[in-house]
């Protein structure tokens, strides 16, 4: 499943060097994959670097506990011309040198997975 928003989890933001004074208001609500209510803190637009590729979005910042940093969904991947596949666990998309690839580690998702449920 791919998040219809793009979302930076608030430690990350904090990581990053914003200051809450960066971020706009935002107006929606979102619901978590538990059907949990959440109130995002704001949005904020950011440059997202991947190989030679520059994009900018905004993403919405949510102050709850998760194991990744960062939930990157439709809208980046449309923002890209990215092509998802979770059979194959890859994210392609056109770059000017050729095409940019996005691999999944297995390993990893199963660890990120494992936290969530210990969270919930």
């Amino acid at each position: 499943m791919v998040s219809s928003v793009d979302v930076l989890f608030y430690y990350t933001f904090k990581a990053l060097g914003y200051e809450d004074s960066d971020m706009e208001p935002s107006a929606y609500t979102l619901y978590g994959f538990n059907g949990v209510a959440t109130k995002p803190k704001g949005e904020i637009r950011v440059r997202i670097f991947v190989g030679e590729l520059e994009t900018t979005v905004t993403v919405c910042v949510v102050d709850v506990e998760s194991p990744y940093n960062a939930l990157m969904g439709r809208p980046w991947i449309h923002a890209i011309k990215g092509f998802a596949s979770t059979y194959h666990q890859l994210l392609r998309f056109p770059m000017p040198s050729g095409i940019g690839e996005i691999r999944g580690n297995s390993v990893d998702a199963e660890e990120c997975n494992e936290k969530d449920i210990e969270n919930y």
